[in-house]
């Protein structure tokens, strides 16, 4: 089944440069062909924040979760003894460019010369940390038991390190993401602690202790 798993490694190359043309509209720059004496229009323009916020939904929605043909136990179960547990094997990079620092910079420089109207740092790790761990940001009034899927934690243990890196060491960003994250984290933990008692199966509630 080597030509199957080829074929399943090109098609999961394809989805990670879909995904990364996505990415590309968080903090992106529209560049037009102007030229002197042809009209006062800017050469660069943010993309507007409408198709950021459009696009970071969609990330979190679809972008973060392989599609289910790659991941079907028949062909997998022929190809290796192991792996289907890492069910985005491309998390990691995904959200390391989703966080890089020059697309912090960007959006910090939109919102310097722009002001209101832009996408901003702040909305969108807002926007990112609540989406990562949806689950675990449940209304109040939700009684229900929360229970969180094998691939859910492993995107959530993956996010932690990634913005670890962020934030700690020679590759913490000099954007205000570095102390937004950490406020975002703050209250990733609140609302950790307010979700425990909906917590019923045992692995649910020692991965929200772990994290």
């Amino acid at each position: 089944y080597e030509r199957t798993d080829e074929a399943r490694q090109a098609l999961l190359q394809q989805y990670y440069t879909i995904v990364l043309h996505l990415i590309a509209e968080v903090g992106g720059v529209r560049e037009f062909d102007t030229h002197a004496g042809r009209g006062d229009m800017a050469v660069f323009t943010p993309v507007p924040a409408t198709r950021q916020r459009a696009a970071v939904r969609l990330l979190l929605d679809q972008g973060l979760k392989v599609p289910a043909g790659l991941l079907s136990p028949a062909i997998l179960a022929k190809l290796s003894p192991a792996g289907t547990y890492d069910a985005n094997p491309i998390a990691g990079a995904t959200l390391s460019q989703l966080f890089s620092e020059s697309r912090l910079r960007r959006m910090q420089d939109a919102e310097a010369v722009s002001g209101t109207g832009t996408y901003t740092v702040a909305e969108m790790s807002g926007d990112v940390f609540r989406g990562i761990f949806r689950d675990v940001f449940a209304s109040p009034s939700d009684k229900s038991a929360l229970k969180i899927g094998i691939n859910d934690r492993a995107l959530q243990r993956q996010f932690l390190k990634t913005v670890d890196g962020r934030v700690n060491g020679n590759s913490a960003s000099r954007t205000d993401f570095k102390p937004l994250a950490k406020a975002r984290l703050r209250e990733v933990a609140r609302a950790i602690d307010a979700a425990m008692p909906r917590a019923k199966d045992v692995v649910t509630a020692a991965h929200l202790v772990d994290i």
